[in-house]
């Protein structure tokens, strides 16, 4: 998505190696069956009405049920929002799942007056990047409601690297 909108590229906040396992944690929630990751590529979707998406998630994926959060946006231009989300997988007899905003419980994070749930302390990539950023895993552990894992593939060059079992340290730029 990043390279089709002409956005920085940005890191993952779970390794590819550690989505299984992340999505194996969301079975009791689930019906004790784990969720399965679909990756789309951007560019095949992004000109397609809320319809064709929902649409293409059901004919071509096979998809049985969605989880969005009440502020999510979908098809061309984001035309669909959750209410429409709700009402197309109805139509098209799969289940929608919409939950509320996780907010952050930081009370310096959260502006009340706000109707911006951004502004108001809502948990985001973003957010978590910025305490991944400063080092503050108790801080991006309560964000995640989970612990963050840092996988590392084998480097080339290892000897940029020291650490512990606790801390990572690159001395490469």
């Amino acid at each position: 998505m990043a390279e089709v909108l002409g956005w920085e590229p940005r890191a993952p906040i779970v390794a590819k190696c550690d989505r299984k396992r992340v999505l194996s944690s969301w079975a009791p929630y689930c019906g004790d069956m784990a969720p399965a990751e679909f990756q789309i590529e951007f560019s095949s979707v992004r000109r397609l009405t809320p319809r064709q998406f929902v649409e293409k998630l059901v004919k071509e994926l096979g998809v049985r049920g969605v989880v969005a959060g009440e502020n999510y946006r979908f098809g061309y231009k984001a035309a669909g929002d959750a209410t429409e989300l709700v009402r197309l997988c109805e139509e098209y007899g799969i289940e929608a799942y919409i939950i509320n905003s996780v907010m952050d419980k930081n009370e310096y994070s959260i502006n009340i007056q706000s109707s911006d749930l951004k502004d108001r302390g809502q948990v985001s990539s973003t957010r978590v990047r910025r305490a991944l950023a400063v080092g503050d895993m108790k801080y991006v552990s309560q964000l995640l409601g989970r612990q963050h894992r840092l996988i590392m593939s084998t480097a080339k060059d290892q000897e940029g690297f020291a650490g512990s079992k606790h801390k990572v340290i690159s001395s490469k730029v």
